[in-house]
């Protein structure tokens, strides 16, 4: 999956790579792109991420709400 977001979520989790988009003008609202997560759940207007590379031991889990701060693209793999 690809996350847009409009606030940088300092993510610095391996194998998750965060770029900030460029500038686009007026009514470009998302500045940061990331990529290397994966959808685990969604529920009651959140999405739950987790890094591609996660693991029971060491994983992460990222929640956020699904509202028009976030803008996510599907893709397989």
């Amino acid at each position: 999956m690809v996350l847009d977001t409009t606030e940088r979520l300092y993510l610095q989790w391996p194998g998750v790579d965060e770029r900030a988009l460029p500038d686009a003008g007026a009514g470009q609202t998302f500045r940061y792109r990331y990529r290397g997560l994966r959808l685990l759940a969604q529920a009651n207007d959140r999405m739950f991420l987790i890094p591609s590379d996660w693991t029971w031991k060491d994983g992460n889990v990222l929640i956020l709400p699904a509202d028009a701060g976030v803008r996510v693209v599907f893709h397989p793999g």
